[in-house]
């Protein structure tokens, strides 16, 4: 009986393996869209979505940050983990025009570019794009999600001269 009284003893002091008590891990890109200090919302994908709002203008712009990673290898190199940072600028059922398509080209930023893209109902849709390394900064991350915020919002009024996304 003696012997029983300390393995409870030990027994009371393990932590607990009930899933219901145990805190979840916070995915380490989670902390780093945290630390930017926007708010974001997580889908049901786990891709994140970030909302910039221009108060003095009456604009926003959604940005969306892919929440897996892509590896990129190149042979005899270090694999590298990305992520994608994007926002949509124009949709339209009808291919861009070439006026629109020349604007895309022609526009350039610090780093991504626009791209256009048939998706798979059909519609058309442009965007601008960046990709970041995985474990990017806060700070880093947060001046990708401001390019991508401003170049996208920026084309948008261009080719639109509305507020859509």
């Amino acid at each position: 009986m003696m012997f029983f009284a300390p393995c409870l003893a030990l027994l009371a002091l393990m932590p607990s393996q009930d899933p219901a008590i145990t805190k979840p891990k916070i995915d380490p890109f989670e902390a780093t869209i945290k630390a930017t200090k926007y708010g974001y919302k997580i889908d049901k994908d786990g891709d994140y979505s970030v909302e910039i709002n221009w108060e003095d203008e009456k604009r926003s712009q959604l940005i969306f940050i892919r929440g897996t990673i892509e590896k990129i290898a190149e042979p005899k190199m270090t694999e590298v983990a990305t992520r994608e940072v994007w926002s949509v600028c124009w949709k339209g059922k009808e291919r861009p025009t070439a006026e629109a398509l020349e604007k895309l080209l022609l526009k350039h930023y610090k780093f991504g570019a626009f791209q256009v893209e048939k998706g798979e109902s059909g519609a058309w849709s442009a965007y601008y794009r960046v990709d970041i390394p995985d474990n990017a900064s806060s700070a880093y991350l947060r001046q990708a999600i401001r390019i991508t915020a401003e170049a996208a919002d920026n084309m948008e009024k261009e080719l639109l001269g509305t507020d859509d996304f």
